[in-house]
C-alpha cells in the first residue's frame, strides 16, 4: 500500500514527519479558471446557466496536420540546391503545385475543423461542439456523468502536457480531444458536478439568502442555537503503507475536492511484481548461461566476463522500468472517489480514470484459486455499466478494499445527510427570524423619560403605552415614568402594551 498526504486542512498522522516522507499523493486545490472572454462565444444557454470555461484543441495540432507541407517545402528547396540550374522547371512547376494543393487542402479541412471545434463546461452540461455548416453537438448533463477520464497516450502528449478526456455518463460517451492539461480538465468537470457553486466568488452570494437579525438579542441567541450546523462526518484515517519504504516511487498530483482527503493508495500485489520481473531474470540467467558457455568454447570475440556485464546491464535496466511501471500503476481511494492511475514507462504513457462514488452502482470481487491463495483479487467498479467498468485488477486484501469502498459510499450519503440537515436549518432560521422580526419587537427602557417622550418611544417600537398609576415621588418630577411592565430589552408581541407607572405630585407634609 502506498502513502498519502493529508488533505487540505487535515495534519499529518504522526509528528515525526514520516507521513509526508513517504507519501506519495500531493494534494493541490482545484482553481477556478478566469470567466471566458476574447473570440470564445457560447450564446446557447439555458436561463440560470453559466459558462465555467471553453477551450479549444491545442495549435500544436495544426502544426502536425501541417507537418507533411513543411516536408514538400523542405523537399523542394533540398532538390533545388543540390541540382541548381539542371532543375526541370517542370518539375519544380509540379512541385509548387503540390504544395499549393496542399496548403488549399489543409486550410479548408484542419484549420477549418480547428477554429469551429470547442468544447464548454457549464454548471449544468459539457458540450462539445464541431462544424459550421454542418455543425455536429453533443453534449452531457453533469448530473449523468459517471466517470472521466483523461488520456495521454504517448510520450509526445506526455512530454507536452496535453492529452483528451472522456466523459462517460449511463449512455454514449463523450470524447473531449486535444486538450492542454487534460487532467486539471477533468478536475473541473468533476468539481463542477460535486459543487454547482464552483468557480462563483464568495461575494456573489446574494444578500437577501442570508437570514436578517432579530431585534431581539435573546431571540437571535436561541435562534442561533437552534440553527447550528450539525457536525459532519470525521474522515477515515488514512492508511498508509508504502511498499519498498517508497523506493523510486513518484508523486501523484491530485487537485481535491473542496473537503476532499486521501483514504488509502492501492498497489497491486507483489505477485504481480515478481511475475513480470521474470523477463529481467530470464535476461540474467541467459547472460550467464552464455558467458559460461564462451569460457569453455573459448572462442574469440566478447570475453565472458563482458557478456556478463552486458546482461545484467540489460537485465538491471529492464528490472527497474518494469518495478517503476508497478510502482506507478496504483488506485486511489479519497472520500469522493476511487481514482485509476496508470503511467507507463516513466512518461511513454498516462491514464487516470475517476469514479465518484455517488456514481458507483455495484462492486465486486473477482478471485481465482491462485488469487485465493496468495491474497489478491480484481475489483471490479461499475458506474455506467460493464462496457466502462473500472478494473482494479490483482489487488491485496481485495474485499478490504471493496469493504473500504463501501465505507466511503455510506460516509457520502451521511455527508449528504448532515448538510441537506444543516441547508434545512438555515431556511428555518430564515424563516423563523423573517417572521420573529414581524411579530416580535424589543420592549424598550422608558424608565426616567416624560410620558410624551415615553409613549413617543413605544410607540416607535410598534407597541402601546399603558398608564397604569401614579405614585408621589419627591426625587421626580411628575409625569416621569418610575417602573415599567415588561422590563427593557425583554420581548414582546407586536401591539402589545407597556404598562407604566408615573411619578406624581408630592403629598404635602402635614404641620
Amino acid at each position: 500500500m502506498g502513502g498519502a498526504n493529508a488533505g487540505p486542512g487535515q495534519p499529518a498522522p504522526n509528528g515525526n514527519g514520516s507521513w509526508r516522507r513517504q507519501g506519495r499523493v500531493v494534494p493541490k486545490a482545484i482553481q477556478a479558471p478566469p470567466p471566458p472572454g476574447g473570440t470564445f462565444i457560447f450564446r446557447d444557454l439555458n436561463p440560470g446557466e453559466r459558462i465555467i470555461w471553453i477551450r479549444r484543441q491545442t495549435a500544436l495540432y495544426l502544426i502536425a496536420t501541417g507537418a507533411p507541407i513543411a516536408l514538400l517545402a523542405l523537399g523542394i528547396f533540398l532538390l533545388s540546391l543540390w541540382l541548381g540550374a539542371t532543375l526541370p522547371g517542370v518539375v519544380f512547376l509540379i512541385g509548387l503545385g503540390l504544395l499549393a494543393l496542399l496548403i488549399i487542402r489543409w486550410a479548408v479541412t484542419d484549420l477549418w475543423n480547428w477554429f469551429f471545434q470547442f468544447y464548454v463546461l457549464t454548471n449544468e452540461r459539457v458540450i462539445r461542439s464541431k462544424g459550421y455548416f454542418n455543425r455536429d453537438r453533443g453534449e452531457i448533463p453533469l448530473k449523468s456523468v459517471a466517470q472521466v477520464r483523461a488520456e495521454r497516450p504517448n510520450v509526445f502528449f506526455v512530454m507536452l502536457r496535453i492529452g483528451n478526456v472522456v466523459v462517460r455518463p449511463i449512455g454514449t460517451e463523450l470524447e473531449l480531444t486535444g486538450l492542454r492539461y487534460p487532467r486539471e480538465v477533468a478536475d473541473t468537470i468533476l468539481a463542477m458536478q460535486e459543487d454547482p457553486k464552483f468557480g462563483l466568488p464568495a461575494a456573489a452570494t446574494p444578500a437577501a439568502t442570508r437570514p436578517p437579525p432579530v431585534k431581539s438579542k435573546r431571540l437571535q441567541a436561541a435562534l442561533d442555537h437552534l440553527a447550528e450546523p450539525a457536525p459532519m462526518p470525521a474522515p477515515p484515517v488514512p492508511i498508509v503503507r508504502a511498499p519498498f519504504m517508497g523506493f523510486l516511487h513518484r508523486r501523484i498530483p491530485i487537485r481535491f475536492i473542496e473537503g476532499e482527503s486521501v483514504v488509502e493508495v492501492v498497489y497491486r500485489h507483489w505477485f504481480v511484481l515478481l511475475r513480470d520481473e521474470l523477463i529481467a531474470i530470464v535476461i540474467l540467467l541467459a547472460a550467464v548461461v552464455v558467458s559460461v558457455l564462451l569460457g569453455l568454447a573459448g572462442l574469440h570475440g566478447l570475453t565472458p566476463l563482458e557478456v556478463l556485464l552486458l546482461g545484467i546491464l540489460v537485465s538491471g535496466v529492464t528490472g527497474t522500468l518494469i518495478y517503476m511501471n508497478w510502482a506507478d500503476d496504483v488506485f486511489v481511494l479519497t472520500t469522493h472517489r476511487v481514482i485509476d492511475i496508470d503511467r507507463l514507462v516513466f512518461i511513454l504513457a498516462e491514464y487516470s480514470n475517476d469514479a465518484p462514488y455517488a456514481r458507483i452502482q455495484q462492486v465486486r470481487v473477482n478471485r481465482n484459486v491462485l488469487g485465493r491463495f496468495l491474497g489478491y483479487g480484481s475489483i471490479v467498479v461499475e458506474t455506467s455499466g460493464r462496457k466502462s467498468a473500472l478494473y482494479m485488477n490483482n489487488i491485496p486484501g481485495a474485499y478490504h478494499v471493496m469493504d473500504r469502498i463501501f465505507e466511503q459510499i455510506n460516509l457520502l450519503r451521511e455527508r449528504e445527510r448532515v448538510a441537506a440537515v444543516n441547508r434545512q436549518k438555515q431556511e428555518n432560521l430564515k424563516w423563523m427570524a423573517t417572521v420573529l422580526n414581524d411579530l416580535v419587537v424589543s420592549v424598550p427602557d422608558v424608565r426616567g423619560r416624560s410620558v410624551v417622550a415615553a409613549a413617543s418611544e413605544v410607540r416607535k417600537a410598534g407597541l402601546k403605552l399603558i398608564v397604569e398609576a401614579e405614585h408621589p415621588s419627591r426625587t421626580q418630577a411628575a409625569g416621569t415614568v418610575l417602573e415599567q411592565v415588561p422590563a427593557p430589552g425583554t420581548s414582546a408581541v407586536a401591539d402589545a402594551e407597556v404598562r407604566v407607572v408615573l411619578a406624581g405630585n408630592p403629598i404635602a407634609a402635614v404641620p
